[in-house]
């Protein structure tokens, strides 16, 4: 099961390129929800913002699926934002990953603003 949602998010493809073993220090925030390709990702992922990038952790002891490996992804990599939804009455924002893009990922609006003390360099 674990592997269908890897494959339809396209996370396979984040970690190809951008896995990593190694938490960052940073802005911790926990609990968060993402949407990658298609799949939406509820209260389980942990994000960390630091210079490097965005350190983004799928996984614990609420989502089925087990614990995914973990990216760190360059802001460098971000490409042009458009207003998304997670859910009906939930913006967020848009953000395709990579040149040529390899993921979309969706992040809320709250996390997003703290993305961009670094994504406004």
């Amino acid at each position: 099961m674990n592997n269908i949602f890897v494959k339809l998010s396209g996370w396979d493809n984040l970690v190809q390129k951008y896995g990593t073993a190694i938490v960052p220090v940073g802005t911790k925030f926990t609990s968060q929800t993402i949407k990658v390709g298609a799949v939406r990702y509820r209260w389980c992922v942990t994000a960390v913002l630091c210079p490097q990038g965005i350190y983004l952790n799928i996984g614990g002891g609420l989502i089925p699926l087990g614990k995914l490996t973990p990216v760190l992804i360059p802001w460098s990599e971000f490409k042009a934002k458009t207003k998304g939804w997670l859910y009906l009455g939930w913006p967020a924002i848009e953000i395709p990953i990579g040149d040529p893009k390899i993921a979309v990922i969706t992040f809320p609006l709250r996390l997003y603003k703290h993305m961009t003390t670094y994504l406004d360099r």
